[in-house]
């Protein structure tokens, strides 16, 4: 009996073993199976979607696509990782090519119009608004797209009613009421715009984006403390979104603080360890301290994974704009043009390199379409102002400026850039004028009264200019260059005790801020106080051990006291915090020089020219060491080409060039150059040492001797002095 339940038991397990294995074997054939693929892909591809970790959804659904080529909703959300990859181009032929397989995709419409908007193509935009409405009147992304559309067009009021329309469809939309505050700040309505991002908190309280946009209304105010505490908080109540870090590290960065503002984009990096995006940042962190190489190291593996990221491009072409190579700079700009032709960001950049190169006239055009695209963009009218006024049309400058202030009533920012703009035509009663409007739109603008003393000061009135950069400190304490105005008013009236009293009491108030620590180790300098000096520097130093102007500035110090040991010491230690830094090269090329080192000179001098080819002082004082102290003259000779073309207008380039190609035996080539440089530099023994010496070779006996007398006239010691004194005997003379 036994035997036989044991039988049966045994039996049944063979049974259901058999069943789990034909569930197993017919589960593996499933997922083998097309069909099976596709679910497991389209799984993946989602997760991968929700997690902000495109590159990988967009290969889980290039998978899908593989199998079922027709399908559309593959084909839109590949489309939308194409989108939020930086590859709009990509996204529109996705997302179009899935509205023609399925046409009831709304959201594929909303993209395309995103996209739409992106590039400038606005009555697109708002046609598939339009179409989304038709079919979903209730839309509250439909109504904000269309929004956006007519807000993008000057169609403010058009746009005021739209976003209505969406708050009413979808009372709790953040984006909502982030545009309807975007619209409320281009009517010049400020304080109606911080209320109703504070209401969109309010409504969407786990969405960040009012948050932000709040933080960037106080922070264009000059609200920065505020704009941090929104930031903070928001951190506090959304610790897992990535958008808060990188936004406050964008605030750290444009408040010059580079340490905090890389720490918020590594805890972003962290959050989205896949996400280019914190990547982005931080590269672009990186350009801006001048460490190009580390930038580019960054941006060239985001290429890698995702080689059509327009972002990456962008910055790419920033890295190679600071590397002084227009080219290169030129062509990412132009890609990331092409791909985005309503990128304003991109059609400034692209300008800044078309002037490098120079072509001025492509830089206006640039400049041009990107104040179509983002009329507020003050930087790019700045800049066209800038062009105008070097090619003779201040008049068009002041309407460029002028018509910032219109369409920017609220921002003291764009009074005080007219201001500017009238300080620099020597117009200071409109520059008082505007800079006074400056201050009463936003009382709390330290900038505005730091420009207004400015003026007053060029205007000759210091009077009136003290109290204008005392009330610029009171707003903001830490404001050096405001501080560093007062102390040089005091110190050009030789109030010596004043200037150090206002110094040291300021320095008191701060004492973590280096720059202010390194102002105040400026005025000892300054009247003789060495040793306060660099003890100041010093507290500089271990108060921000990298900042790289307190080792400058020791260096300097040193240097006047030859103590060339010392100095060589800091400078080194300056180069090591920073080897992008061109002028710290300089300055120890010529402290090695006037010691004789001169090939350490050199190698300084070849330094700076692996960081930046096409620096001209570099390239102008090796050229200068090739041809005094021995050397290959032909590379030499190409050396002061390479000077004269960035510095066509240098006296001392045209007499390194024209003394190359004297040693070269070049005379005709020489002489023009050396008279253009002797007439520049009148007081300069060494250059009318040169002049006659070459006057000499040619035959002109006259005027060699007048040039090699004015060069031994003020007893000067220069190198060359003997060679004058010879010449001049052999003359005769």
């Amino acid at each position: 009996m036994a035997s036989a339940r044991s039988s049966k038991r045994l039996t049944i397990g063979l049974v259901l073993l058999g069943t789990l294995t034909l569930i197993a074997v017919l589960g593996v054939m499933a997922l083998r199976s097309p069909q099976g693929r596709i679910l497991r892909y389209t799984r993946s591809g989602d997760r991968y979607l929700a997690a902000e970790r495109y590159g990988e959804a967009a290969l889980a659904f290039r998978n899908i696509l593989q199998i079922a080529p027709q399908s559309a909703q593959a084909h839109y959300k590949l489309g939308l990782a194409s989108l939020r990859m930086g590859d709009p181009a990509l996204s529109y032929r996705e997302l179009t090519k899935s509205l023609e397989l399925d046409g009831k995709i709304l959201d594929a419409h909303l993209k395309l119009g995103e996209i739409s908007l992106l590039v400038g193509q606005y009555s697109q935009a708002r046609d598939q608004a339009q179409f989304v409405l038709g079919k979903d009147p209730s839309s509250g992304d439909a109504h904000v797209l269309l929004a956006r559309s007519m807000a993008a067009t000057r169609d403010l009021d058009g746009a005021l009613r739209e976003v209505h329309a969406a708050l009413r469809t979808a009372p709790n939309s953040a984006r909502a009421y982030t545009l309807l505050a975007g619209i409320q700040t281009a009517k010049g309505d400020a304080a109606q715009a911080e209320k109703s991002l504070r209401q969109g908190i309010s409504a969407a309280p786990a969405d960040p984006e009012p948050r932000i946009a709040l933080a960037n209304l106080l922070l264009r105010q000059g609200r920065r403390d505020a704009a941090e505490q929104v930031l903070k908080e928001a951190a506090g109540a959304m610790p897992r979104r990535a958008e808060i870090p990188l936004a406050l590290g964008d605030l750290y960065a444009a408040s010059g603080k580079p340490v905090e503002a890389m720490a918020q984009y590594r805890t972003a990096q962290g959050i989205t360890p896949r996400s280019p995006v914190p990547s982005l940042k931080v590269a672009d962190l990186l350009v801006t301290q001048g460490k190009l190489d580390d930038a580019k190291v960054v941006i060239e593996d985001i290429l890698v994974k995702a080689p059509q990221d327009v972002t990456a491009h962008f910055i790419r072409g920033k890295v190679y704009l600071a590397k002084g190579d227009a080219q290169v700079a030129t062509e990412e700009f132009q890609t990331v043009v092409r791909a985005r032709p309503g990128d304003a960001a991109a059609r400034y950049f692209l300008a800044r390199a078309y002037l490098v190169r120079p072509d001025i006239s492509s830089a206006k055009e640039q400049l041009a379409e990107a104040l179509k695209l983002a009329p507020r963009f003050a930087e790019a009218r700045v800049a066209l102002a800038q062009l105008q006024v070097q090619s003779g049309d201040p008049k068009a400058a002041e309407r460029q400026l002028r018509t910032l202030v219109t369409l920017e009533l609220g921002s003291s920012t764009a009074y005080v850039l007219l201001g500017d703009f009238y300080a620099g035509q020597k117009a200071f009663p409109q520059a008082f004028d505007i800079y006074q409007r400056a201050i009463a739109v936003n009382p709390k603008d330290p900038t505005a009264h730091m420009h207004l003393g400015l003026a007053y000061r060029a205007a000759g009135r210091v009077d009136s200019a003290l109290p204008e950069f005392e009330a610029a400190l009171t707003l903001s304490p830490d404001f050096v260059d405001a501080l560093a105005q007062e102390v040089q008013i005091y110190l050009d009236k030789r109030d010596v005790p004043a200037a150090i009293r206002r110094a040291e009491a300021q320095t008191g108030r701060s004492p973590k801020n280096s720059r202010l620590q390194m102002l105040l180790g400026a005025t000892y300098a300054a009247v003789g106080q060495n040793a306060k000096a660099e003890e100041a520097y010093y507290h500089a130093i271990s108060t921000d051990p990298n900042d790289i102007l307190p080792y400058l500035r020791l260096g300097d110090l040193y240097a006047r006291e030859n103590a060339n040991e010392m100095a060589t010491r800091k400078y080194e230690e300056a180069l090591r915090l920073n080897p992008r830094y061109l002028p710290t090269y300089i300055v120890l090329g010529t402290i090695n020089d006037r010691q004789g080192n001169f090939a350490r000179a050199r190698e300084l001098y070849e330094q700076a020219l692996k960081v930046n080819p096409n620096f001209a002082l570099a390239a102008n004082n090796l050229a200068w060491s090739y041809a005094e102290h021995g050397g290959d003259l032909n590379r030499a000779l190409a050396l002061a080409q390479t000077a004269r073309k960035w510095m066509p207008n240098s006296a001392y380039v045209a007499d390194t060039l024209g003394w190359v190609y004297y040693k070269k035996g070049l005379v005709k080539q020489a002489l023009p150059l050396l008279e253009e440089s002797a007439q520049a530099l009148t007081k300069a023994p060494i250059v009318h040492y040169h002049l006659g010496a070459a006057y000499y070779r040619s035959g002109n006996s006259e005027m060699a001797k007048r040039e090699l007398h004015s060069a031994l006239a003020p007893k000067q010691e220069f190198e060359g002095i003997d060679d004058a004194r010879s010449t001049l005997a052999r003359l005769g003379d």
